[in-house]
């Protein structure tokens, strides 16, 4: 990898985004900032064109893009780590694919903003959530895990809220500074390069600031045939692994950060979308994801009585208000 570091490194990681990832490059090279950063791609192995466009992207910024083009599908989270590992820039910014920035202002805004607070140890923004067009539109289960103010810490975490969206999050290089074996960490987690754990990790060191402009769009499709990484998601429902995978946080919180900290909501609020994704599509796959949560949960009692509060609370409050409303929990 490049040996002179500029200050601003931005993480894109794709993966069959044929469809998407022109938006997304465009909208990191259009970036109004007064300083050179580069832009340094992960696609792991993706089948359809993504490699294809990337090269005509190299070809056409051979100093702006560095790419590293996967030959073996190696998973989300060693992809992202590699980069991660060998990267010496003083601040990273993150996106995926799927999804773009829409204010060419961002990074100098945020990089500004950890500049002048260095009491900050990363900077997001507010984002709207679009679909396969790119049509924004309301969430409201998806934008309630997010939190309402613009500061964010562990406590937070705790609560089951997360900063922002991952693409909307720069933040200064805590790894570069670590030795190698700091790493392996990242490897005992089923689901590790994610939103939830960098929220973690970054929580540990330090506030995190939102600011309240929208600035980004996450790209939220559930058609069966597009590459967004939602929709995948959607089509898998590997809730179960992101369980088993805050009980490992828990764990590893501990024994590489020495900070004892608790999930508790944050495992209440992933078996809840388990049980209304089971209630929605009632279909086998999606009962023994509930069912394996339970088992993992070591309080198989307890979440059983949250299962049948669940549907009874969405049971009743679809017959009295006729649509599917958020249930407290």
């Amino acid at each position: 990898m490049k040996k002179a570091w500029p200050r601003i490194s931005v993480f894109l990681a794709t993966y069959n985004h044929e469809e998407y990832v022109r938006k997304a490059l465009d909208s990191i090279l259009e970036q109004e900032i007064d300083e050179p950063f580069q832009i340094l791609v992960a696609d792991d192995s993706s089948t359809d064109n993504t490699q294809h466009i990337i090269r005509e992207y190299m070809k056409n910024y051979p100093n702006r893009i560095w790419a590293v083009l996967r030959k073996k599908n190696i998973g989300a989270k060693r992809n992202i780590y590699q980069l991660m590992k060998e990267c010496k820039s003083q601040y990273i910014a993150f996106l995926e694919g799927d999804d773009y920035w829409c204010d060419k202002s961002k990074l100098h805004k945020q990089v500004k903003f950890l500049d002048e607070n260095p009491d900050y140890i990363g900077c997001t923004h507010r984002f709207n959530v679009v679909d396969r067009q790119g049509v924004a539109y309301q969430d409201r289960d998806f934008q309630v895990q997010f939190i309402d103010g613009n500061v964010y810490t562990l406590d937070d975490y705790e609560k089951g809220k997360l900063a922002s969206h991952l693409n909307t999050l720069v933040y200064r290089n805590i790894w570069k500074e670590r030795e190698d074996g700091f790493y392996s960490f990242w490897y005992k987690f089923e689901n590790m390069a994610g939103d939830a754990t960098i929220n973690l990790i970054l929580s540990i060191y330090g506030k995190i600031y939102c600011m309240d402009e929208v600035m980004s769009c996450y790209r939220k499709v559930i058609d069966a045939d597009s590459s967004s990484f939602s929709a995948m998601q959607n089509l898998q429902n590997k809730r179960d692994r992101l369980f088993k995978c805050q009980l490992q946080m828990e764990q590893i919180a501990e024994e590489i950060f020495n900070k004892k900290v608790s999930f508790h909501q944050r495992k209440k609020d992933i078996f809840a979308s388990a049980v209304f994704k089971w209630y929605r599509e009632a279909n086998l796959n999606n009962f023994k994801v509930v069912i394996k949560i339970i088992f993992l949960s070591r309080q198989p009692l307890r979440y059983i009585c949250y299962t049948i509060y669940l549907l009874t609370a969405k049971i009743i409050s679809n017959k009295i208000y006729g649509e599917d409303r958020r249930i407290k929990f």
